[in-house]
This record gives C-alpha cells, structure tokens and sequence, in this order.
C-alpha cells in the first residue's frame, strides 16, 4: 500500500491548490499609537493566494463563497489587532493567546489540509517567529507572547522602539533566517524519508519567507532595505503595485499591506521626525552587511525552493500512483 505520509502529501498540495484559489496574504503591521512596534509573519496571506501558482475559481464556485468569508475574516482579524490586544489584556488571557491561538488555527487549517500538514504549517510559522523573538531577547527588546490569526499568520510586538535601523533589521532578519532553516530541515528530512509531505512542507517554508522579504512597509524585506535607503520603499511599492496587477496575489489584506507600505513610505520622506534623530544613520560596515545578507537570503532561498520543487511531486502524479496502488 501506498505510504499514508505520501496520501497526505497529496491532500496538502492539492488543498495549497485549492486555498491557493480560494482566497486570492502580509502584515498589517507598524507603530501603534502607544509606539509598539509589530513583527508580524503573514504566511497565510502568501499561501492562500494565487502566489503559489494556484488558478480561478468558477465566479459561482462554493470555493468563491469560502474565499469571501476567509478573506472577511482574515482582514477583519488583522483590522481589529490594534484593539484586540487591549481586550486580551483585560481580560487577562494575553498568557493563554499564544497556545490558544496556535491550537485554533491548526484546527482550522487541518480542515483544509489535514492534521499533519496543518501543524507542519503552523510549526514552520512558530520558527519564523520565534526567530525575531531571539534576536530580540538578545538585544533585550521586551515582547508580547506570540498569537496566531488563521489564514493570516503570527504576530509578536515589541514593547519599545529598536535603538535604531540597524536594530530593527537584526530583528526582521532573525524571522527570515531561522524560517529558512527550518524549511531546509524539513528538504533535508524529505529527502532521508523519501516524504512528500515535507517535500510540500518545504515548499511552504521556502514560500512563505521569500514572501516576507518583499521590501514593502512592515514587512521583514521592508525593514532590512529600508535602512539601507529611503527609496526602498519606492520600489518595493512597485514591486507590488505590479504583483496585485498581475494577479498573483490577489487578497485584500495584501492591497492593504500596500496601502501602509505607502503610508510608511510617506512618513520616511515627510515625516522624518516621527523616529529618532539618527535612527537611520548605520555604518558602512553594517550597511554592507545588510546588502549582502539580504541579498544572499534571497538567492539561497530561491535556489533552495527550486530544488526542492525538483524532488516534490504534483498532486495529479500523487493522486495517480495511489490509484496505481489501489489496483495492484
């Protein structure tokens, strides 16, 4: 009989197909009115887009009607962060937030992709995540517990401004570089165990840190080019004007997330006082560091996804040697 790992494979890429579709993904994120800043990883945004490649769906598809009600609850979720906080605060469950939070969303995702593949997800977000949060604890930036919004991502916000651009590109690299880590492990263990489940765990991983490296707003590539140069910004802001008018994402938290691109962008160049004198004066060193690092990131991770996607199978071919199974 067929590998029970390599059925569920199949149903995880083809629900990455079907969510793909469905839901047509990146941080709300910034500095609240309290200046908390929040580090926010909008897997989910990314994932359940046509980014992954995924097609249309029927304009009167039961799809369609699960796409608008995920897209409603995912950008009403991300809309209402900034009060929500307050509210788990008072209510005195900021503490279980994070377990909670993990525990609903891979319920929901299991729905769609089935249990294994569901935790891998939410694993591959947690080490992402967990990422900023070691850059931050060594830099001694206080933080909130981490929480979980399904088909949006994770967020953790920091309880303090970083001391400058160079602080706050350490953090952002922290979640791009330790995700990509363990999506590589997970290349590493598909390879050993001959998995096609985390072959399309990898893919995820891959998918969703090369996604938050885009240098719009918030997001963690915004962050690391920003300190590098204002007009960072600019471009990202194009980069992404041409993704939403391609189509290959087309979920409105993601037209949102360029919209506060904008707004930070803004702020960069006609509100310069908003952050400290000197925030973003970094050295040559550091900025050298930070091209190259940023840079690499971004070639290793793609090189890293097409590898990958050498050995990954297509759910058509996956569904097809089961039913060979079946038979013989």
């Amino acid at each position: 009989m067929m590998n029970s790992h390599l059925y569920r494979a199949g149903i995880a890429i083809r629900g990455q197909g079907i969510l793909n579709r469905a839901s047509r993904r990146y941080p709300l994120a910034g500095m609240t009115a309290s200046r908390l800043c929040v580090q926010v990883n909008v897997a989910s945004l990314s994932h359940f887009s046509s980014w992954g490649g995924g097609g249309k769906i029927p304009p009167g598809g039961k799809n369609n009607r699960v796409a608008r009600g995920l897209g409603i609850f995912g950008t009403g979720a991300v809309l209402l962060w900034g009060k929500g906080k307050y509210l788990l605060g008072a209510l005195k469950l900021t503490k279980l937030a994070s377990l909670g939070s993990m525990f609903v969303t891979i319920g929901t995702y299991s729905m769609f992709f089935g249990v294994p593949y569901a935790v891998g997800m939410v694993g591959l977000i947690t080490v992402h995540e967990a990422g900023h949060a070691l850059v931050m604890l060594q830099r001694g930036i206080p933080f909130t517990p981490m929480v979980f919004v399904p088909f949006v991502g994770a967020s953790i916000a920091m309880k303090r401004l970083p001391e400058d651009a160079w602080e706050d590109a350490l953090v952002a690299f922290g979640g791009p570089v330790l995700g990509s880590a363990g999506a590589l492990a997970c290349s590493v263990g598909a390879y050993t165990l001959d998995s096609q489940l985390l072959y399309a765990l990898a893919d995820f991983g891959y998918m969703i840190n090369l996604f938050n490296l885009l240098p719009i707003g918030m997001m963690d590539g915004g962050r690391i080019a920003g300190a590098l140069s204002p007009y960072a910004g600019v471009a990202g802001l194009g980069l992404g004007g041409m993704i939403a008018y391609s189509g290959m994402v087309q979920n409105p938290i993601f037209y949102l997330v360029l919209l506060g691109g904008g707004y930070e962008t803004f702020q960069r160049f006609y509100n310069p006082t908003r952050v400290p004198r000197n925030y973003y004066r970094i050295t040559p060193l550091q900025r050298a560091a930070l091209t190259g690092g940023y840079a690499g990131l971004l070639g290793a991770l793609i090189m890293a996804m097409a590898a990958n996607n050498e050995f990954k199978k297509p759910p058509e071919r996956l569904e097809l040697e089961k039913s060979w199974d079946a038979r013989y």
